[in-house]
């Protein structure tokens, strides 16, 4: 009789869980195949995608083979929803079908600058790799820079990540700060209100110069030793390193947290204009 009511409990315990999720419509297929491929490494969008196609049409078969990939996930709709909140990409498990080889490790590259030195091109070029952290970001972006240039071509995409609804968070040292990148930056702020967020380190005496120089993206990150100028893309001698590493990228955000803020040393742009 004990080991019956024992049977019945757990059964009704795994009834009550799996019927929300039995009588569930299923989610657009191609919907969910494209969250995959944006947020989970790229050999697993064909392994992901092959699965889809033999997988059950039911929303509980769905979210089992999420599940493969990613434990934590509970629910599907806040996966393809797009008010999900930036940054919550899911902790990645790799599929038990996917060899080691397939298995994508996150990249690491040291980058410089060398002037004399042509053959620092493509993935080894500085000014590359901090593009590409700065077209990364989906959701957000963080930036501290002694200065930054209006005239730079790294200015310019700012100004096309801001067009994407992105959020960019900038600190700057005041010393560099000339006054027609301020003013640049103000219209900006005036443009994208909600978006575009700056801080000037003005110490004064307090704190040094902001010489930290970092990027960081929801998906990658560069630290490095160039600031976002014409003059350090084109003529300095410059070394960094982009990572989509996620624990080095998230060391590098809770550093710039500590330093947005540390507070009474952030003057305003409207004092520099």
């Amino acid at each position: 009789w004990i080991l019956f009511e024992s049977a019945h409990f757990m059964l009704r315990r795994v009834v009550r869980v799996l019927t929300p999720f039995r009588f569930t419509p299923a989610v657009d297929p191609q919907a969910l195949h494209a969250w995959v491929n944006q947020n989970l490494p790229s050999e697993v969008g064909d392994v992901f995608g092959e699965s889809l196609q033999t997988c059950g049409e039911t929303y509980a078969e769905q979210l089992a083979l999420v599940q493969q990939f990613c434990p934590g996930i509970t629910a599907l709709e806040p996966l393809l929803s797009v008010t999900a909140q930036p940054g919550s990409r899911p902790r990645f498990v790799p599929h038990p079908h996917l060899s080691s080889s397939e298995r994508r490790k996150a990249e690491t590259h040291v980058v410089c600058r060398t002037p004399s030195d042509p053959s620092f091109q493509g993935e080894k070029d500085l000014s590359v790799a901090i593009r590409q952290v700065l077209e990364s970001a989906s959701s957000y972006l963080k930036i501290a820079t002694g200065t930054i240039d209006a005239r730079s071509s790294l200015f310019v995409v700012l100004k096309d990540v801001l067009q994407r609804n992105v959020e960019i968070s900038l600190i700057v040292d005041h010393s560099q700060l000339k006054t027609e990148t301020a003013n640049c930056l103000a219209q900006l702020q005036e443009e994208h209100r909600d978006l575009l967020k700056v801080k000037v380190l003005t110490g004064y005496g307090q704190v040094g110069a902001m010489h930290m120089q970092v990027a960081i993206s929801d998906r990658l990150v560069y630290i490095g030793s160039a600031n976002l100028t014409g003059c350090a893309m084109q003529d300095n001698f410059e070394i960094g390193v982009k990572s989509e590493e996620e624990g080095l990228r998230r060391s590098a955000e809770e550093i710039f947290a500590k330093c947005w803020t540390a507070g009474p040393s952030y003057g305003s742009l409207s004092a520099f204009l």
